[in-house]
């Protein structure tokens, strides 16, 4: 019995690890075609990552860069719905840029409130990072705009 057990842990692991690189190098590949404006392409990578797994350790990567690409297109709406998602990633490294784009998205789509209210709120929840600054420059920009 023991040595079924081990067995199983020891395949596990390694296919654990093939998997997680097989992950890896799907995102490396769309991180390339995203940095080459090949956006179609880019957004079916992170689609494959995100059908194959929502909790590896890319996943909420994977899902803010759809976000980017679709930014990218200039499909505003679409792109604030898939940064919306990387809000369902708990402590995900990508909340404070999601949180900017989604009301750089709405700004773009004209929805100014909506705009002010996920500025202000990336400048509120993190005051000492870049996106802060950025989005503070946004908000200045609507405030002058109007």
């Amino acid at each position: 019995m023991k040595k079924a057990l081990v067995v199983v842990a020891v395949f596990s692991l390694l296919f654990g690890a093939a998997y997680s690189g097989q992950i890896e190098t799907v995102y490396k590949e769309g991180i390339s075609l995203l940095q080459a404006e090949n956006y179609d392409e880019a957004i079916e990578k992170f689609e494959q990552i995100l059908s194959e797994s929502r909790t590896h350790p890319l996943s909420d990567n994977a899902q803010y860069w759809l976000g980017e690409c679709y930014y990218s297109k200039l499909q505003f709406a679409r792109a604030k719905d898939e940064f919306l998602k990387v809000l369902d990633f708990p402590n995900s490294n990508k909340t404070p840029d999601a949180i900017l784009k989604i009301g750089l998205c709405y700004k773009e789509m004209g929805e100014i409130e909506l705009a002010r209210y996920y500025l202000v709120q990336v400048i509120s929840f993190y005051p000492d990072l870049s996106v802060a600054r950025k989005g503070a420059e946004e908000l200045k920009n609507l405030t002058d705009e109007k």
